[in-house]
């Protein structure tokens, strides 16, 4: 489950990829050119895709709605999913 940058009729959308395959009940011309893998590891850790999965079939609203908006709005942009710095703050024999 990474996310995508694929390129459609006239624009460029980001999106999860969560499995890939060789057939499609879509017609080809429906189908979106995935142009760039933008994360190495998985967005979403197993036990939150379970959850989103959940709320999908709980709430009856599409998985791919679910999924795009369970990301940070940055992440949704596109924008690499970086860690943050951490700041650690530790006494010293100064004080």
């Amino acid at each position: 489950m990474s996310r995508a940058r694929a390129v459609g009729k006239q624009q460029e959308r980001i999106g999860v990829v969560v499995s890939v395959s060789d057939v499609s009940e879509l017609p080809l011309n429906e189908l979106k050119a995935v142009v760039e893998v933008l994360d190495v590891e998985p967005v979403f850790t197993h036990s939150v895709w379970r959850l989103l999965l959940w709320a999908a079939d709980y709430y009856h609203h599409p998985i791919g709605d679910v999924l795009f908006h369970a990301l940070p709005i940055l992440l949704r942009q596109g924008r690499p999913a970086a860690n943050a710095p951490m700041w650690y703050w530790f006494a010293t024999e100064q004080g």
